[in-house]
């Protein structure tokens, strides 16, 4: 949805990156604030890059970079993880995003931070192993032994009154192009409520309230009439006016974005 709003601001595309960063850290061991199961899942799986105008897979936790985010007091590493935005949009970059070339998704926080060295001891195989005689799958030890994430009110208030290491995270959509014969970039931030505040708000995670409620804004826009197109879609096929109306329902609820642009 943001990569699709940024095209708006270039007559060609060349690059879109994905970051996102999750710093949400309790004062308990707590590695995940989503499905440990997904979690493992997803980082032992091979990741998706459109590259050079090609699908590709990559090497999960590879090819790292280095972003400084605004309002984050620290350089965060981020590496290639396994999510389907490459897939989809590389698909349509020719009619959606401007026949970008190279899409990318990067992530990053204490969840990689975690799991990178699980990755390289294979912990995170579901191939079993021996040990002592006994065939051992690495990811179902693991998944016994790491606590699920927290799913109801009373969960999340306990850890949050314990108190939390770091409230903090990012997501930035960074697009560059061409606009007017000069190469800029679109760098988007998206705003959404904390882990704190998003409990204040709806007793949810920071993770539950922005997925869950920028998911239930496609619905609204169904109910509203809204969607104009049929057969299958993605939230990339989307008109301006139709990504218009979705960002108008993002802020009611306090998730916004703030875009730049800049020559580069």
């Amino acid at each position: 949805m943001v990569a699709r709003d940024a095209m708006r601001y270039l007559d060609s595309c060349e690059t879109i990156m994905m970051l996102v960063y999750e710093g949400v850290k309790a004062k308990r061991f707590l590695p995940f604030w989503w499905s440990p199961e997904v979690a493992y899942s997803d980082m032992e799986d091979e990741a998706y890059c459109f590259e050079n105008g090609k699908i590709c897979l990559t090497e999960p936790f590879s090819r790292p970079v280095y972003m400084k985010f605004k309002g984050i007091d620290k350089e965060i590493k981020l590496v290639e993880h396994s999510h389907d935005e490459p897939v989809i949009m590389g698909i349509n970059s020719k009619e959606y995003f401007k026949d970008v070339k190279n899409i990318f998704f990067k992530y990053g926080g204490y969840g990689i931070e975690f799991a990178e060295p699980l990755y390289k001891m294979g912990m995170l195989s579901d191939q079993p192993i021996e040990v002592d005689g006994n065939m051992v799958v690495p990811r179902n030890l693991l998944l016994k032994l790491t606590p699920p994430a927290p799913k109801y009110e009373s969960e999340i208030r306990e850890i949050l009154d314990e108190g939390l290491e770091d409230d903090s995270g990012a997501m930035v959509v960074q697009a560059t192009g061409m606009k007017d014969g000069k190469k800029v970039m679109v760098e988007t931030y998206v705003n959404a409520p904390g882990c704190v505040e998003s409990f204040e708000k709806a007793g949810l995670t920071g993770e539950t309230y922005l997925t869950g409620q920028s998911g239930s804004f496609f619905t609204k826009l169904f109910v509203n009439d809204q969607i104009t197109q049929t057969g299958l879609i993605s939230s990339d096929m989307l008109t301006y006016e139709q990504v218009d109306a979705y960002l108008k329902y993002a802020a009611e609820l306090d998730i916004t974005i703030e875009t730049t642009v800049k020559e580069v």
